[in-house]
């Protein structure tokens, strides 16, 4: 500067003092996949530091370390500034490092997952989210606190939930949630400026902050939750070398408490160093190491922070706590909330700093305090032992195992079994190995096997007299030509009869057992008007195995009592064969097909009549539920069982036989067997036969 001096007549000497101005750095740290600086070296007090951080490809700017989220951003510099960019992958926030690990946290081996990080809160959009890294903590911006406030605060009054930022003190218009009166037993408060009147009783009950939608947490309503303060204790007192799996470290020069989860395991190139394992003692209430700076018991920077959370661990910063609008204990005290009220005004938290750790303290609800929430992963399982069941014919098998600490948790699979056959011979016993293979790796592969009994050279094909029903028996012999097969057969003469066989029958055995030219096989159907249908039959040349075919006997026929098939190989897998579709008809207007096929699977029939077609099922016509057919006879379909049409059959070389359907049921023998013979209805009940008018038949 200048300055005026009037000469004299004296000599004068003058001397210009010069002083440096104070000069402030502004140091600007990256977390993430970025870059970040400031616009210059140094700044003088006053000047504005111009802040820019620009993120790798494929990431995205989050914030700076104090919440804010303006990118480039302007700072007037009074003192030295120390601000980290923090970067993520994407827009959500969502840490890539980090991997949910399972942490008992009770008796029936209840187990949860810790969020990514901190809870944090931003009051002028009520949006929640988690912190980026583990270590992130907003620190002395907390102190900014209000309905409005536009920054992000991560220190919450106890069971605030939904509503963090809504009460203030009617005294003083600072934020101070809390409920009840301010008088402190323990005099926590006991300093004038902390007497503060409520405005309501807001939170005498806990409203837990997960209930809220967390937009890197899931965005989803009620995914997570805070642990009580008996699982706190359980986390660190009562779990499986509980003692063992926390320690007390510094990360990236942030102080705070690590926390190892069930299945942890030590990655590479990393050392860890539980807090009692460097001489913390364990107390009843507490851990405790006085003296010392525990939190130099794991320092790590932040590649080795990388593997240990990708390893499952889990850091608690010293994050501080806030009374009011006052903010304290940056970097040595941390403090947690758990969901337990206390007596009166009260709540329990965990708390830690240099020298102890109380996983469960009494505290002040008006307290901010960190929140780090968790979700539920359920219980670990003690299983029962696997049963397993097999179907009748053991084409299917079921496991199930049951959990022994919760019989309403159940793990079953059903699987098709794979089938494989060692037929017998003559001499030898053959087997059926079925094999069930489980996905289910808890399930051990099942073997049934089931024995074929020594093959005669000679079969016979019985009719089984049963109940009224006849039944087939020829699976075992699937596969196996044998020298002779007998069918117990007799065929009434002047009578329709159908007929399916488990083997092929050439012409010449036809002939030679006088079945040539009175069996016949399906040719078409023609609908001769609204009520009937006539389905036309050839003579057929030969049989085949599952075909079904209707036999007309004549005098010399109806003789035989038995018919012997010579050197045939049994096949009770043939495909059933369809006949005629008469839905094609013209005019025809009802849902449903008749056919006449064939079938090889194990049951029972009663009589020669058609049957029809209904849930998959066979029924004799106008029967819902008895007289089913599933045997080794051939039989007309219908999807209609019940009030069929008239169906005329018409063979070649034969009259027209007509089978009339009566809808009429007898009261007194309502579960009686209807069937037809010579066109007549008769009904068995009983063993006793009546007519159609219900009078008992001689």
């Amino acid at each position: 500067g200048t300055y005026a001096y009037t000469v004299s007549d004296a000599d004068r000497t003058f001397t210009a003092v010069f002083e440096e101005d104070t000069r402030y750095t502004v140091t600007v740290t990256v977390s993430g996949h970025g870059t970040a600086a400031a616009d210059k070296e140094f700044y003088y007090d006053g000047e504005t530091a111009v802040l820019t951080a620009t993120a790798d490809e494929g990431y995205t700017f989050w914030q700076w370390s104090d919440g804010e989220t303006s990118n480039p951003r302007e700072i007037v510099v009074t003192e030295d500034i120390g601000l980290t960019a923090l970067f993520t992958k994407d827009e959500t926030g969502i840490n890539s490092n980090f991997t949910e690990h399972p942490f008992t946290v009770g008796d029936n081996e209840n187990r949860i997952a810790f969020s990514q990080a901190n809870l944090q809160y931003q009051a002028a959009t009520q949006t929640f989210r988690f912190a980026y890294n583990q270590y992130d903590y907003i620190g002395t911006y907390n102190a900014l606190i209000a309905a409005d406030y536009a920054g992000w605060i991560d220190l919450f009054g106890w069971g605030t939930g939904t509503q963090p930022t809504t009460n203030t003190c009617n005294d003083c218009g600072t934020y101070f949630p809390f409920d009840g009166d301010m008088e402190d037993p323990d005099d926590t408060f006991d300093a004038p400026s902390r007497r503060h009147a409520p405005q309501e009783d807001a939170y005498s009950t806990f409203a837990d902050w997960g209930v809220n939608s967390i937009i890197n947490g899931g965005n989803t309503a009620s995914v997570w939750r805070t642990m009580t303060a008996d699982e706190w204790r359980y986390l660190f007192y009562l779990r499986e070398a509980a003692s063992s799996k926390f320690g007390f470290a510094t990360i990236n020069g942030v102080k705070g408490l690590v926390v190892l989860p069930d299945d942890w395991e030590l990655p590479a190139e990393c050392v860890f160093v539980s807090s009692t394992q460097a001489g913390m003692n364990i107390l009843d209430s507490h851990f405790s190491n006085s003296g010392t700076n525990n939190f130099t018991h794991n320092i790590y920077n932040t590649a080795q922070w990388i593997k240990m959370e990708n390893a499952g661990a889990v850091f608690l910063p010293a994050a501080g706590s806030r009374i009011s609008t006052t903010y304290e204990g940056a970097g040595t005290e941390g403090y947690y909330w758990s969901s337990t009220d206390g007596e009166e005004n009260m709540a329990i938290a965990a708390f830690f700093d240099n020298e102890s750790f109380y996983p469960n303290t009494i505290r002040h609800r008006a307290q901010g305090y960190s929140v780090r929430l968790v979700k539920e992963l359920g219980h670990t399982h003690i299983w029962s032992e696997p049963t397993y069941v097999w179907n009748d014919d053991y084409s299917l098998c079921t496991a199930t195992r049951v959990c022994n600490r919760d019989a309403s948790h159940v793990e079953t699979e059903t699987v098709s079994s794979i089938a494989e056959t060692t037929p017998a011979t003559d001499t030898e016993d053959g087997y059926i190995t079925y094999t069930a293979t489980f996905t289910n790796e808890a399930f051990v592969t099942q073997v049934y096997v089931k024995t074929l009994e020594t093959l005669p050279t000679d079969i016979v094909l019985k009719e089984k007299e049963t109940d009224d029903y006849y039944t087939w028996f020829a699976e075992k012999y699937n596969g196996v030509t044998v020298k002779t097969a007998t069918l117990n057969r007799q065929f009434k003469n002047g009578v329709w009869s159908t007929l399916c066989l488990p083997f092929d029958v050439k012409k010449v055995q036809m002939t030679a057992l006088g079945l040539n030219g009175r069996v016949f096989e399906f040719q078409y159907a023609e609908k001769l008007d609204e009520s009937t249908t006539q389905i036309y039959f050839a003579v057929a040349q030969t049989i085949q195995a599952g075909k079904g075919y209707v036999v007309s006997a004549n005098a010399k026929l109806a003789e035989k009592t038995s018919f012997v098939f010579a050197n045939v190989k049994i096949n009770t897998e043939a495909d059933i064969l369809s006949g005629y579709d008469i839905t094609a008809l013209p005019g025809y207007n009802r849902t449903g097909n008749i056919y006449l096929i064939g079938t090889l699977r194990y049951g029972r029939l009663f009589g020669a009549m058609y049957f029809g077609l209904k849930d998959n099922k066979l029924y004799a016509p106008n029967s819902d539920s008895g007289t089913t057919m599933n045997a080794y006879r051939g039989f007309f379909r219908s999807d209609e069982p019940v009030n069929m049409q008239r169906v005329r059959i018409v063979a070649e070389g034969e009259p027209v036989v007509e089978l009339e359907v009566v809808n009429g049921e007898l009261e007194e023998a309502k579960n009686a067997v209807k069937y037809i013979e010579n066109g007549v209805l008769y009904i068995r009940y009983n063993n006793k036969v009546y007519n159609a008018q219900g009078a008992e038949l001689q």
